[in-house]
């Protein structure tokens, strides 16, 4: 899914039709998941694994295009995934297996710096 994500990002900033992905993506997000791995075939989820980098990609993408009510719950999601305690307090991954990862934090970090408006050079 992160492929596809950044992807899509891509090509919309292009003037691409991304429509019928975001489609897909707010159906998913309306049954209260994006999980990290789809059949490309069947649209069903491979398993129900999911990721915080997944949601802060989503965030970004919904704001691209104007959809705030999905961009919020998005931003939602993310969140759920820090870390409210021990040694990686505030990061963004598995609490009970204190499994986090770089890639994930970094997306995280550059949705929480767009929600407050300060994604300018600089700033």
């Amino acid at each position: 899914m992160v492929e596809n994500i950044l992807t899509a990002l891509n090509y919309s900033a292009e003037g691409g039709d991304i429509s019928p992905f975001l489609n897909f993506l707010k159906r998913e997000m309306r049954k209260g998941h994006i999980f990290n791995n789809y059949s490309y075939y069947s649209g069903k989820p491979i398993d129900e694994a999911e990721s915080a980098a997944v949601y802060a990609l989503a965030c970004q993408l919904f704001e691209a295009v104007g959809e705030k009510e999905y961009a919020d719950l998005s931003y939602t999601k993310m969140l759920d995934f820090q870390i409210d305690e021990g040694t990686l307090k505030g990061g963004f991954g598995d609490a009970q297996s204190q499994t986090v990862y770089a890639f994930d934090q970094l997306e995280c970090l550059k949705a929480i710096r767009m929600r407050e408006g300060n994604n300018e050079k600089g700033k």
